[in-house]
């Protein structure tokens, strides 16, 4: 029983922590429906990063921030879809002045309600 009941406080304690780190991370964090190329969430560094607020973004597709390499994301995702995981710093992001922030970007997919969802760390390296 000990262990049923650490992994209850456990589990209990990563669920409360997660939106905690979330809104805390110093990378740029996304929450991407691939499917619907729809950007469901992203934290608030994302919205300084990309110069929106995060109501913005969530209005946003991926296509409107990366609408010059559409088919190299399409790739990215696709493979980060068939191995659960990826990484890639041959991509870069459109941000709301217009101008281009060259990206670093690590992925992994998650399920939630049925679906498959992408979770996208982006690391400015611009320089």
């Amino acid at each position: 029983m000990p262990d049923d009941a650490g992994h209850s406080a456990k589990d209990t304690t990563l669920a409360r922590l997660g939106p905690f780190l979330f809104e805390i991370a110093m990378d740029a964090v996304f929450v991407v429906d691939v499917e619907a190329d729809r950007i469901l969430d992203a934290n608030p560094r994302a919205a300084e990063l990309l110069g929106y607020s995060r109501e913005e973004l969530r209005e946003l597709s991926m296509s409107d921030i990366r609408p010059h390499e559409m088919e190299a994301l399409q790739q990215f995702a696709a493979g980060v879809f068939a191995d659960g995981t990826g990484w890639t710093d041959g991509l870069s992001c459109r941000r709301k002045a217009g101008d281009f922030v060259d990206a670093e970007i690590a992925a992994t997919t998650f399920d939630m309600d049925g679906r498959t969802y992408l979770l996208g760390m982006v690391r400015d390296v611009s320089g």
